[in-house]
């Protein structure tokens, strides 16, 4: 006996034809009854539907669905967000899991890291390991091209005669455009506000003040290592 599954708005089913293998995306609202070489292989399913804030990733996204077979980017990833509204799986695509848009107030930083190259808007050109400072307020929304590095960033207030002490936990290129080596330390002059880079050692991160010498006095410094 031939199956049939009754789809209402915002259903959908996979039905696989038995004899070339391929597997095909139905939705509703319909009442379908399978062909002798049809067979279904996902039964009634709801829509995925995503909310305000919040994206869900999904793995081998269709490029073509227009066609059968329908056409999937394997081994690729796709975020997708409210604006797209409800939609379905076709067959081969995976729902790899749901994450809170990431929301940041005013005076809060996060670092965000390229791993895929990619253009952004403006026509910016990111590559690999770039690293950039995202500032609140805002919304982060998620590239599968990059990572956000770091929740908590370090920001220090610096007063008149007063510096920042840090040190590289690994090689990288400042904000100021200066190539630090793994265990550089270098000093920082305020006043002003610092964002610390991630690059940092935090432990070995410290405000010092400025040490104020009289006209007819003298100092002496000595290195520490």
């Amino acid at each position: 006996m031939n199956q049939v599954v009754t789809l209402g708005a915002g259903d959908y089913c996979h039905v696989q034809n038995v004899d070339t293998g391929v597997e095909r995306l139905l939705e509703g609202p319909v009442r379908y009854t399978c062909r002798d070489e049809e067979k279904l292989v996902v039964g009634k399913s709801n829509h995925i539907v995503v909310e305000r804030d919040e994206c869900v990733l999904v793995k081998n996204p269709v490029v073509d669905g227009t066609v059968v077979p329908h056409v999937l980017k394997w081994d690729h990833y796709e975020y997708r967000f409210w604006e797209k509204g409800p939609f379905p799986l076709y067959p081969g695509e995976t729902l790899v899991r749901r994450e809170k848009l990431r929301v940041l107030r005013r005076g809060e930083f996060a670092w965000v890291r390229v791993v895929q190259p990619y253009t952004a808007e403006g026509g910016v050109r990111r590559e690999p390991e770039d690293v950039y400072l995202l500032e609140g307020p805002t919304t982060y929304v998620p590239r599968v091209e990059e990572v956000l590095c770091v929740e908590a960033v370090q920001v220090l207030v610096l007063g008149r005669g007063q510096g920042a002490h840090l040190c590289a936990r690994e090689a990288f290129l400042d904000a100021g455009g200066v190539q630090r080596r793994a265990g550089e330390r270098w000093l920082v002059p305020g006043p002003g506000r610092l964002v610390v880079d991630y690059r940092c050692v935090p432990s070995k991160t410290r405000v010092v003040d400025a040490i104020v010498i009289p006209y007819d006095h003298a100092a002496t410094a000595t290195a520490t290592e």
